[in-house]
């Protein structure tokens, strides 16, 4: 396999991502509801996680590959770090502040005053941390602002991981790359996180001492760091053996029922879904270079926004109206939130990357056109 689906965006991962994105509602609608996770459907399956922890798995393998594209073709540590910024920040910004300043005054919350709760709005802000405000929500499960951007801080830590790596002249070792994944691996399997959750059913906002919330700002849950560090760096497995890929009908067959029985376990799903998921989605993405599928959220990545604003959008339609039906909810949601994200696309995200290429853009010699993805693995 050579790069010319990867550089001209001639693949199906922009479907993948919307996939990933709506699978996420998916997950939630139930939950969100019940305060349980009896009725969501991969749970009660495999007993292991949730269609939404399998979607998130997908996101960092899907951004490992493309990520260390993306730093081996950056001009310099500082052109890459600028896209990183660029493409996680706004859109993020977007819907913090407005979980902040709109969603929690129409959830029963207040507006942040005094000097104290500003300053932590601006710092959660910027550690990319999830909003929080009192009283939000009250007496439904998870009662908090936007449950799902917590997984945003720990995507950007993998980005300065990789900044790192690739200072040190490391990610151009195949056998450095491999040797860190498999590291990670074992040190997954030694801290699982099937314990683990960001919120609780019955959330209540505490406050940490300065020095927990640095640590916390900085690290993050320490299992949950090592879980997704094992699946960024396995994307970048794949992507510095990606000239090796082959995708054929009986290697696909096999890695679809290693992922099926490792989603059964525990311990094991989320290293299946890196490993075995991650074969069948650049499979899919690479083998759908030139359909339907390649053309359906390409150019116009709406997936981020949709990820983003699912939670406060179903949490807000259950405050509202309450009663709907599972399916009905769901259905809403997902039509919200993407609208949602095809705004923030076109008015936040596209604007700012375009804006800060203008002095250095440059032409895609296949197609003529420009790549305005910064998460792409060319410049």
């Amino acid at each position: 396999m050579n790069d010319t689906p990867l550089a001209t965006h001639r693949n199906a991962f922009g479907f993948v991502r919307f996939v990933l994105a709506s699978l996420v509602i998916v997950a939630h609608t139930p939950e969100l509801t019940d305060g349980t996770r009896d009725r969501e459907l991969f749970s009660a399956l495999f007993g292991s996680t949730t269609f939404g922890g399998i979607a998130v798995d997908g996101f960092f393998l899907i951004s490992g590959f493309l990520i260390t594209g993306s730093f081996l073709s950056s001009r310099s540590w500082t052109s890459y770090l600028k896209k990183r910024i660029i493409r996680i920040f706004p859109g993020f910004l977007a819907a913090y502040f407005l979980c902040i300043f709109i969603v929690a005054l129409l959830a029963g919350g207040r507006l942040p005053h005094g000097t104290f709760e500003i300053v932590r709005v601006i710092t959660d802000a910027a550690f990319l941390q999830a909003p929080r405000s009192i009283d939000v929500f009250a007496g439904t499960p998870y009662p908090v602002l936007n449950g799902s951007v917590w997984t945003i801080s720990y995507e950007f830590r993998c980005y300065l991981l990789l900044l790192a790596l690739g200072m040190a002249s490391l990610l151009r070792s195949r056998r450095f790359i491999v040797a860190a994944a498999i590291l990670f691996t074992i040190l997954a399997l030694c801290v699982p996180t099937h314990s683990y959750r960001p919120f609780s059913p019955n959330a209540v906002a505490t406050e940490l001492t300065t020095l927990q919330y640095i640590r916390f700002a900085i690290i993050g849950d320490h299992r949950q760091l090592v879980r997704f560090i094992q699946i960024f760096l396995t994307g970048a497995c794949f992507f510095v053996f990606r000239d090796r890929l082959r995708f054929p009908a009986w290697a696909m067959v096999v890695a679809g029922i290693a992922l099926v029985a490792g989603c059964f376990s525990t311990v094991f799903v989320h290293i299946a879904v890196a490993v075995f998921g991650g074969y069948l989605i650049l499979a899919f993405a690479f083998l759908n270079n030139d359909n339907v599928f390649a053309r359906i959220n390409n150019k116009e990545d709406i997936s981020y926004g949709l990820y983003l604003s699912a939670w406060p959008i179903e949490k807000l339609l259950i405050w509202w109206l309450p009663g709907l039906p599972l399916l009905l909810l769901g259905l809403a949601t997902f039509v919200l939130a993407t609208c949602y994200g095809w705004l923030s696309w076109q008015l936040i995200e596209r604007p700012v990357i375009e804006r800060s290429r203008t002095r250095r853009r440059t032409p895609v010699i296949a197609t003529g056109a420009t790549d305005t993805r910064s998460d792409a693995p060319i410049d």
